[in-house]
């Protein structure tokens, strides 16, 4: 469905993006804060939906099925993937400006970043992109750690 495989990944990537941009600045309360921000990003529009759906319903009856095939929810998965798109690379850029320090993390964070570019160029889902950016991530912090 539109909220499970569009509206939440896409929103878990918003704060990924920002807890990776912005971790090493985050303690305790922003931490926080930025949960907050998810569960409220993405409720925001779910709640939204399944309130004026239901109202809907409640007036029109039987004729919310004709009303609910009608919706082009396909446009709004092109754009919620365009920007996930976009706010993957934003972040894979800042990551790499603001967060490495050393030509091995600088040379593996390329190579991700290239991997990345050509899985998006083949037509892989921004879900699998997503996580696949995040594991990478975590195995370069992984690895920067371990040799620190």
């Amino acid at each position: 469905t539109f909220f499970w495989a569009t509206w939440r990944p896409f929103c878990a990537l918003a704060l990924v993006s920002v807890m990776l941009i912005y971790g090493k600045f985050m303690r305790g309360f922003a931490v926080l804060a930025a949960l907050a921000a998810y569960l409220i990003l993405y409720n925001s529009l779910h709640f939204t939906v399944r309130f004026a759906g239901l109202t809907r319903a409640y007036k029109i009856k039987t004729k919310i099925i004709k009303t609910i095939t009608e919706i082009n929810t396909q446009k709004m998965t092109d754009i919620i993937r365009i920007a996930g798109t976009i706010m993957i690379w934003s972040t894979v850029i800042l990551y790499f400006l603001l967060n490495l320090y050393g030509i091995t993390s600088r040379v593996f964070f390329a190579v991700i970043f290239f991997l990345a570019a050509v899985f998006t160029i083949r037509g892989v889902s921004p879900t699998k992109l997503f996580y696949l950016t995040v594991a990478s991530v975590f195995v370069l912090k992984f690895a920067i750690e371990l040799y620190h």
